[in-house]
């Protein structure tokens, strides 16, 4: 089986069975320092797809938005002079922002939503604004245009959930909540820096009106080589599109596996997220997890449906470029194809296809 099939199939079918593939990366420590993080990415991702409820599908990402936040400060308690963190903000203003997406298609948890963003503009202002006297004093004007284009975003979801007066209540209520000294601090930081949608509401809460009677209203390669590319992610979904397989193709068959299979599969996936193998160690392992006959005949089904397509792909490029298609035999009687042009020039066909050759 091919080395790249049997990498991107043992991936894809690994996180299908972690059950929370955020979960799972918790467990293994994967923080965005790590080389194979994307991994945990990668099963966030898979999970998303997976969920077809809005509500459930919001919720997964206010989690996985929780999750990138506090994986950074992690980091920045490990190593305050990585020179990485503009890039782990801008991942966690990405997720944030993903928020919105198909929040037209709420009609249910609209309220338990509402009172879960109104917490997180609070929560998260905070805790970046800490942020910015942990990590190098270079990276701290980064800090403070993700922190705007974050609280921008959550607003934006919450005004398109609900009124506007519905969440200022709940603005009004977190406030509250804060005890006084703590709210003085935050409500004059919102109002100094805050984007203008959420500085309009909180003019309009009584509770911050009072704070300000209060007078204070002041300014306060190889895989691993690979994987360091920022690049990673466009490069793994490129991948698995380049198998001729969707994400529910291969769960469909997957979903058939006995449960001692799929155990296997969980565990071989929690493995990778460790972050301790190459690329060599995750196509050598994978064949020593021993599925069953039937769970690899449906994998080697999988990556002949896709060899299949490709051929398909190939010989239609061939054909189309003016040129046709020879089927030869080598000595062990297996199929070679070849793409042969007008005058008799002669490539392999999907070398052909990946302009490895040409005429």
């Amino acid at each position: 089986m091919n080395k790249k099939i049997i990498i991107t199939l043992a991936l894809i079918i690994s996180f299908s069975f972690t059950g929370s593939f955020a979960n799972a990366g918790e467990e293994a420590n994967i923080l965005p320092n790590n080389p194979l993080y994307f991994f945990k990415d990668l099963g966030r991702q898979i999970q998303d797809l997976l969920t077809l409820d809005s509500a459930g599908k919001i919720e997964l990402r206010l989690k996985i938005a929780e999750e990138k936040l506090a994986e950074i400060e992690q980091v920045a308690e490990k190593n305050p002079n990585n020179p990485n963190y503009q890039k782990y903000l801008k991942n966690y203003e990405q997720a944030v922002g993903k928020i919105q997406k198909n929040i037209d298609k709420l009609d249910a948890g609209k309220e338990e939503i509402l009172e879960n963003i109104a917490t997180k503009i609070i929560n998260h202002e905070e805790r970046l604004e800490e942020l910015k006297n942990i990590i190098r004093s270079d990276k701290r004007e980064a800090v403070d245009q993700i922190k705007n284009n974050v609280i921008n975003n959550y607003t934006e979801t919450s005004l398109k959930i609900a009124d506007e007066e519905a969440f200022k209540n709940k603005m009004r209520e977190r406030i509250q909540n804060m005890g006084e000294e703590k709210a003085i601090k935050t409500v004059n930081r919102i109002q100094n820096e805050a984007p203008q949608n959420l500085k309009s509401i909180l003019n309009k809460i009584d509770v911050v009106q009072n704070i300000r009677e209060k007078g204070i209203n002041n300014s306060g390669q190889e895989l691993k080589e690979i994987i360091q590319s920022e690049q990673l992610i466009d490069k793994v979904n490129k991948d698995a599109q380049k198998l001729g397989l969707t994400p529910e193709e291969i769960l469909e068959k997957v979903a058939t596996f006995s449960e001692e299979d799929k155990t296997k599969l969980q565990q071989y996936a929690l493995e990778i997220l460790a972050g301790n193998k190459s690329e060599e160690d995750i196509v050598k392992d994978f064949n020593k997890i021993n599925l069953s006959p039937d769970a690899l005949q449906k994998i080697e089904s999988l990556a002949n449906q896709n060899q299949s397509s490709l051929l398909n792909e190939a010989s239609k490029y061939c054909i189309n470029q003016g040129n046709k298609v020879l089927v030869e035999k080598d000595s062990n009687g297996n199929e070679i194809r070849f793409c042969i042009s007008k005058d008799g020039k002669k490539c392999n066909e999907l070398d052909f296809f990946n302009k490895k050759c040409s005429f």
